[in-house]
């Protein structure tokens, strides 16, 4: 009933409620509300394995200079980075 008062929610209030009367029917369909996870996990499948998914672990290196009995180390660590395109992304 809060969806349709036009006087006691606000707007952005009415469409929030509005959003999820439209995604999940507010729970009472069970299968609108598995169908939007299912279709959400899916997407977030597919993004992760296009585009943000490293196929290979960076390899950090340290140098280092010794001077005396003091040794200074420095480690790089590179940013993980994709190799290959998109058909060996999706495996």
């Amino acid at each position: 009933m809060r969806r349709h008062d036009k006087t006691g929610t606000t707007k952005g209030e009415r469409r929030l409620l509005w959003g999820y009367w439209l995604l999940s029917g507010y729970g009472l369909r069970a299968s609108r509300a598995f169908t939007w996870l299912l279709a959400a996990t899916s997407v977030t499948a597919l993004l992760l394995m296009g585009i943000g998914l490293p196929t290979h672990e960076p390899a950090p290196a340290t140098t280092g200079t010794l001077n005396g009995s003091k040794i200074n180390l420095s480690t790089i660590v590179p940013d993980p980075t994709l190799h290959g395109g998109w058909p060996q992304c999706i495996t």
